[in-house]
């Protein structure tokens, strides 16, 4: 007869039937096929290295629209030029991307399907009034009072909205270890820049 295959896995009365097991490393992604683990964390570790990376481009950033707005006189206008060239590098970029545009284009048909609320779509004003305020008060209070009021909101805003599930990773409850975090990071943020308050 033919040779057996080296550690087979027979199917007995108690496994026949039951679906197959997932590896340790993998995780089954509601029905839709198997997503590996360490994809996941892999992809986990770019998010958080990135997320360090635009909150040290933030205090960049608010300098120098701060001193943009104190050059001009005039916040607004220095908002205006910010997110002028930003739309400017967009646009270009939707351009010569075609997945960009794909991108949008899917965006588009879900507003019109009712699958994506219109109200997501303006994240981009709370992107203006940012910019807006950093030229309007940095000149006056500094990027150290303006950095410690910005990670107190952010803080505040962020478990509420983690609470109140507008996120798409669902509710996700206030707990001690959360709380106790945000209040160290806000301190170690005070801390920091302490001297300047002053």
């Amino acid at each position: 007869g033919s040779p057996k295959a080296p550690y087979a896995i027979r199917s007995t009365p108690a496994t026949r039937g039951r679906p197959p097991r997932t590896p340790s490393h993998e995780v089954r992604d509601g029905g839709h096929g198997t997503v590996s683990r360490v994809t996941e964390l892999r992809t986990r570790r770019w998010g958080i290295l990135g997320a360090v990376v635009v909150g040290c481009s933030v205090s960049m950033q608010a300098r120098i629209n701060g001193a943009l707005g104190v050059a001009l006189d005039d916040g607004v206008a220095a908002a205006t030029i910010s997110f002028g060239l930003g739309l400017l590098l967009l646009t270009v970029a939707l351009l010569v991307n075609a997945r960009m545009r794909a991108g949008l284009a899917a965006v588009a048909s879900a507003v019109r399907a009712g699958e994506l609320a219109r109200g997501r779509c303006l994240g981009g004003l709370c992107g203006a009034f940012y910019v807006a305020c950093q030229g309007l008060t940095i000149g006056l209070i500094g990027v150290a009072v303006f950095t410690v009021a910005v990670v107190a909101g952010q803080l505040a805003s962020s478990m509420w909205v983690d609470r109140a599930g507008i996120g798409p990773g669902g509710p996700t409850p206030i707990t001690r270890n959360r709380l106790l975090g945000g209040a160290l990071a806000l301190g170690a943020v005070a801390l920091a820049t302490s001297e300047r308050l002053d």
